[in-house]
């Protein structure tokens, strides 16, 4: 490491000893944490920074795909957005009302008007990055009168109130929450917004499980196994998923713990412990000239070691 200023950037210096011969490419980096995606915006059209790696929003991507000093990179990513319900916590502990507020939900409108359109539907944990993803983003429509019987069916007739709480450490969830809690109202379910601090999202939200919904993204890889946990914060809690689980663990062969992991997907569709919205779109952008990053984020890392600048022309 070069020089570290908390808060403002990290120098990185290239290992001479790397064990891949002729990685990296790059003999130093410096990153720079910008934390508001306009300031970020403007540190690139200035030329202070040769490329954001993370932070810029759909807008951002769609107004720099029209300059032409920039390369956009879109693709996909881990990172699974979700609108998690409390299933500890009545009504959420009736899954005819978790499969009610799923269907109130009009995920392909949340993705238009959260990200443009960029971004996948997705219909559980699953991301199409993985080798077991199923497609299963139909499989819980949007149908605002099936969501109304639901609710009659499980002893709400006249929906109910709730709380969504959202932080804006995360743009898209207050965005999210804004277009969801209109189309929640159109099945009776009256959703208050509460705004709250990251911080104050970590304690209560994810540590203590003190909420109604909340929206977030979950970007580790492979982390199915959060439902199979009933202490997580979704307090979804499932002795079949997790023995299935549990199997996939262990399972040797590919065969056999794909077959366990399209179980789980399933099972997840069935119980609706949480709302599977869309897949956060990888949104990058570089100065041209700038090659070798990553299209997709199969981890969410900004791994530099095979990028560099190209030959000048």
């Amino acid at each position: 490491m070069g020089e570290w200023v908390r808060g403002d950037r990290i120098e990185l210096v290239k290992n001479a000893d790397y064990h891949v011969k002729g990685l990296p490419k790059l003999d130093r980096v410096t990153f720079r944490f910008i934390a508001d995606p306009n300031a970020a915006m403007a540190a690139l059209k200035a030329g202070d920074v040769d490329a954001s790696l993370f932070g810029l929003g759909p807008e951002h991507v769609t107004d720099l795909k029209n300059d032409d000093r920039f390369t956009v990179i879109v693709g996909d990513t881990t990172n699974d957005v979700v609108m998690a319900m409390n299933n500890s916590l009545k009504p959420f502990t009736d899954v005819r009302v978790r499969r009610a507020v799923t269907h109130a939900v009009d995920r392909p409108e949340v993705l238009k008007g959260v990200m443009f359109g960029m971004g996948k539907l997705l219909g559980s944990n699953v991301d199409p990055l993985n080798p077991y993803y199923v497609d299963l983003s139909k499989a819980m429509p949007h149908d605002v009168a099936r969501a109304k019987r639901l609710l009659a069916e499980a002893g709400f007739p006249n929906g109910f109130e709730t709380t969504l709480k959202v932080t804006p450490m995360y743009n898209y969830t207050v965005r999210a929450g804004e277009i969801i809690a209109g189309q929640l109202a159109k099945a009776g379910i009256q959703a208050r917004l509460e705004q709250i601090e990251w911080t104050q999202w970590l304690s209560r939200v994810w540590r203590q499980s003190v909420y109604d919904m909340t929206i977030i993204g979950h970007a580790e890889a492979w982390d199915i196994g959060n439902y199979a946990n009933p202490r997580y914060y979704f307090r979804y809690d499932n002795p079949k998923f997790q023995e299935t689980f549990k199997q996939s663990e262990v399972a040797v062969s590919d065969t056999a713990r794909r077959q366990l992991y399209v179980q789980m997907q399933k099972q997840l569709v069935e119980d609706a412990p949480v709302v599977f919205l869309f897949m956060h779109p990888r949104l990058a952008v570089a100065k041209k000239g700038v090659q070798g990053l990553w299209k997709d984020l199969p981890i969410p890392s900004a791994d530099l070691s095979e990028v560099s600048w190209a030959p000048a022309k």
